[in-house]
């Protein structure tokens, strides 16, 4: 499984995220824009905890999910995972 988060942000790479670009690779037969994460992510300040709309948004990833009886364990994978990665790239942002 994999995340690629994109975020741009305002005031020189260090102010609210003005758009992000989210998606997720391995769980699907196409990778999959998330467009809830996407649009919570939107306002978020680098370095801030992330708002309860972010944390409905990745909850929310689960009822997106149909795994089968031996990948079902991937849908609690994919928030943990898109989760980091968010983590990650908001901490890199004023790196």
């Amino acid at each position: 499984m994999e995340v690629t988060v994109r975020l741009d942000c305002g005031e020189g790479g260090v102010g609210p995220v003005a758009s992000a670009a989210v998606a997720v690779g391995g769980v699907a037969r196409t990778p999959l824009r998330l467009p809830e994460v996407e649009a919570a992510l939107r306002g978020a300040v680098p370095g801030d905890e992330p708002g309860a709309t972010l944390t409905q948004a990745l909850d929310g990833l689960a009822d997106l999910c149909s795994p089968l009886p031996a990948t079902g364990y991937k849908t609690a994978l994919l928030r943990g995972t898109v989760h980091a990665a968010i983590q990650q790239a908001l901490g890199s942002v004023r790196d």
